[in-house]
């Protein structure tokens, strides 16, 4: 009962209202992001509205490219987040001595991460995207597809339980089996260390997403058997960049425990949050019309401007939480439920983008997709749809299973 209790008030204490923001917000980002694409492919399946369109002759609109642009700004960083907020959470709670062991730790993570994606891939993305007319031609290639789909080989957008829980498996095994690792990871260090730390992290994120531009290039160009080489290779590196981002957000929470103290006023903060979002929007609008030709040296200097513009988000939204952390936002109960539901809604909204597109071409043509007001209802529709949808099965989800 002691070690339960324990437990639990280590919890409640590990409850930062900044993080349920920070959450909720880049829940948001996410659902924003996925509300934009006409256009997702892979080798074993996809959609193509846009090569629909220009077959009927039907021109794009300039507002579809203005939400395709943002959405590439908003993918820039948003993944990132969930990364350093859960290493944020986590290293808060290992100073609260609220994990047992690795074991321990691990099998919670699995139940939590790995379990979702096996059923929400199973019972519902691939039903969801099969109606949709996700994947096409005889039974054996739709076969192979939905085979693909659970081994990240075509486009899953549960890819991220995948890969965090490979980090937390790598920075839970170093940190919990390891005392001295602990130890140094919980000991205050000088800004040279952190400074030294930093440089390390940003050069691996660097080669790491190099390494993934190249294979993703190559699995488009080349498909067939090489998905099966460099596939693994892009997974891979969704991995490492998650857990660098992890240790990240880690060094993000033993920032705040240092500041906790002191109070920047708020007009400090918003002006450094608006100087980020310019940058964001003004780094993200330069690396779109600049065209980096495919296995060229560039590409290292690509990745060090997409890099650049993942740092300004991750610590755009990390000054945006701490900001709307001194508003009634903080305590509004629509913000701490949707917080707390974001994993249900991140599971059950993107799937359901397929859906209303399928729908949307089905009832209008493509006609529809060529026009101001046809663009505005759709992305209109994909977000709040997808957003309200799946919160809604998330809702019946967890009463099914509480009453089971």
């Amino acid at each position: 009962m002691a070690g339960s209790s324990t437990r639990a008030s280590a919890s409640a204490a590990s409850h930062i209202a900044a993080y349920d923001l920070i959450r909720a917000l880049a829940m948001v980002l996410v659902i924003a992001g996925h509300s934009s694409y006409y256009t997702m492919l892979s080798p074993l399946g996809g959609i193509d509205y846009l090569r629909w369109m220009a077959e009927a002759g039907v021109s794009d609109t300039a507002l579809h490219g203005f939400t395709d642009a943002l959405a590439r700004g908003i993918y820039t960083f948003h993944m990132r987040v969930f990364f350093a907020l859960s290493g944020a959470v986590f290293y808060l709670r290992l100073r609260q001595g609220a994990y047992d062991g690795v074991g321990a730790f691990l099998r919670k993570k699995a139940r939590r991460l790995l379990v979702p994606f096996v059923l929400a891939t199973a019972f519902y993305a691939v039903p969801v995207k099969l109606a949709a007319g996700y994947w096409t031609g005889d039974a054996l290639e739709v076969a192979c597809g939905i085979f693909g789909h659970f081994f990240l080989l075509g486009n899953s957008h549960l890819w991220f339980l995948v890969a965090i829980f490979g980090s937390f498996a790598v920075v839970g095994w170093a940190v919990l089996g390891h005392p001295r690792v602990r130890a140094w990871l919980l000991a205050a260090h000088p800004w040279r260390v952190e400074a030294v730390l930093a440089a390390i992290v940003a050069v691996l994120l660097l080669a790491d997403g190099t390494a993934a531009h190249l294979a993703i290039d190559a699995i488009h160009r080349r498909g067939g058997y090489w998905l099966l080489i460099e596939a693994p290779v892009a997974n891979f590196t969704s991995f490492v960049w998650g857990t660098l981002w992890m240790i990240v957000g880690m060094r993000l929470e033993q920032a705040r425990e240092r500041l906790a103290g002191r109070r920047l006023p708020a007009a400090v903060l918003a002006a450094a949050l608006a100087v980020l979002l310019v940058a964001l929007w003004s780094g993200c609008a330069w690396e779109m019309h600049w065209q980096i030709p495919p296995m060229r040296r560039y590409v290292v200097l690509d990745e060090a401007v997409r890099l650049g513009l993942a740092v300004a988000g991750v610590t755009a939204c990390w000054l945006a939480g701490w900001l709307l952390a001194r508003t009634r936002a903080a305590r509004a109960r629509v913000v701490q439920a949707f917080s707390r539901d974001t994993m249900g809604v991140y599971l059950y909204s993107d799937p359901l983008n397929y859906a209303i597109l399928a729908a949307f071409a089905a009832a209008f043509g493509p006609a529809a997709f060529g026009t101001t007001e046809g663009t505005a209802a759709l992305v209109a529709m994909r977000f709040f749809g997808t957003l309200l949808i799946g919160w809604g099965v998330t809702i019946v989800v967890r009463r099914v299973s509480n009453f089971r």
